[in-house]
């Protein structure tokens, strides 16, 4: 009789080398569409999607390269009007200023940087909440590393790229802090992290009431009372010494901690949020606030995954899409991630209590930044994906550990290996339709 042979699965640690690998591969494929990315998107531009407002970015970088800040007085002087990003923090501008005396292009390497080590602390924050898990740090780097609109960001000239990784830094720190107590080390590095990114921009702002329910979360987990006060007072602290000096700055020239009326005045030159919703637009098929809000909904999804810029378009900014189905597939990946996420709610009494309030905070920071990209599209006409960013190492994880819990143990790895193989496909694609002809 003939014996058959029945496939042997591999052992735990031959999949944990899988997983190594994987994640190897995407570093390498982040870094290398980065570069490819930087080296070929057009420069001294402002309108193209996959490089935003660059040229207002790079004149910020020189300004300081000169010797000075770009102020509202100079940016209303100026001829050609790439000059409205006055109003950041100057941090990641610094940074950017470095490489800029080796060429335009090299500036854009400032971003890449900073998206490897968000890219670090995704993979530091799975380790660290699923240990052992390397099919979850897999496939919740897959939706940072292989996602083409994260790519495309990370490799312009910008702050989001540095805004990401503070962001990233700082949840990190809170998730820590709320399980496992606030040293006053781990309450330094917070307040260090806090401080750099408010320096970086104004985003950051919403960090403060994440670390505020982490401080809340170590609190109520008895971790000692005098400790919590300690590590408030650190973080402060640190946070103020470090960027307290921009907002003095601020109210000494604007009368004001952020100078938001003089952003306002020189921003309303942007479409408007309700003239769109009023039809004044005719060209978006939009005739009242629900279309409105549809609009920007369909919009922001699509620049999330993956949105470009053509020399026609980008002389009004006007965003350029990849082929309906690519979007379709990213639903699809959408909504398989949510219902693995809901599939492990009804075991959520089960888990560890890291996981526990690593969820909570993911939840609050999600939430957080979605509430302050809605404001902001109340006012302003601006339906780019890329402002949900910030957030990124929470949407990384939490649709890594959806993905990875649709499938059963056994398909599980064919699951995360397709994944990365559809969001590769992505990056090719975007990359072929983003090519200057």
């Amino acid at each position: 009789m003939k014996r058959v042979s029945v496939p042997v699965r591999p052992t735990s640690a031959e999949m944990q080398q899988v997983w190594r690998g994987l994640t190897v591969l995407l570093f390498g494929l982040f870094l290398v569409c980065g570069i490819w990315h930087a080296a070929v998107a057009p420069v001294g531009q402002t309108g193209y999607q996959d490089a935003p407002d660059e040229a207002a970015h790079v004149n910020y970088a020189r300004a300081l390269s000169n010797g000075g800040f770009p102020t509202a007085a100079e940016a209303r002087r100026d001829p050609r009007q790439q000059s409205y990003e006055w109003h950041q923090p100057p941090l990641y501008y610094a940074v950017a200023a470095v490489f800029l005396h080796f060429g335009y292009r090299a500036a854009r390497v400032a971003s890449i940087v900073c998206g490897l080590l968000t890219l670090a602390l995704i993979v530091a924050a799975v380790r660290l909440i699923w240990p052992g898990r390397g099919d979850i740090a897999v496939a919740a780097l897959a939706f940072a590393a292989a996602l083409p609109g994260n790519i495309a960001i990370s490799s312009a000239v910008n702050n989001d790229a540095m805004l990401e990784m503070w962001f990233s830094a700082v949840l990190l720190c809170c998730i820590l802090g709320a399980s496992g107590g606030f040293s006053v080390q781990l309450a330094l590095i917070t307040g260090l992290c806090l401080g750099a990114a408010l320096l970086t921009k104004a985003t950051s702002l919403l960090l403060v009431p994440i670390i505020a329910v982490a401080l809340a979360m170590a609190w109520r987990r008895r971790h000692g009372r005098r400790e919590v006060m300690l590590a408030t007072a650190s973080v402060a602290g640190v946070a103020f010494a470090i960027s307290g000096w921009w907002f003095v700055r601020s109210m000494i020239i604007y009368h004001e901690l952020l100078p938001l009326r003089a952003f306002n005045s020189m921003f309303g030159g942007t479409v408007q949020a309700r003239d769109v919703a009023a039809g004044k637009l005719p060209g978006l098929g939009v005739e009242n606030w629900g279309g409105y809000a549809w609009l920007v909904c369909r919009w922001s999804f699509k620049s999330f995954w993956a949105v470009y810029g053509v020399p026609r378009s980008a002389v009004i900014g006007a965003p350029v899409f990849l082929p309906a189905q690519v979007y379709v597939l990213a639903l699809g990946i959408c909504l398989a991630c949510f219902a693995g996420l809901v599939k492990m709610h009804q075991f959520r009494n089960s888990q560890p209590q890291i996981v526990k309030d690593a969820m909570a905070l993911m939840a609050l920071t999600i939430g957080a930044v979605a509430f302050s990209f809605a404001v902001f599209l109340s006012r302003y006409f601006q339906a780019q994906g890329r402002y949900l960013y910030p957030a990124i190492l929470p949407m990384a994880l939490l649709g890594g550990f959806g993905w990875t819990s649709v499938f059963p143990d056994r398909y599980r790895g064919a699951g995360v290996g397709g994944l990365c193989a559809v969001l590769g496909l992505f990056c090719i694609a975007l990359f072929i339709y983003a090519t200057p002809h």
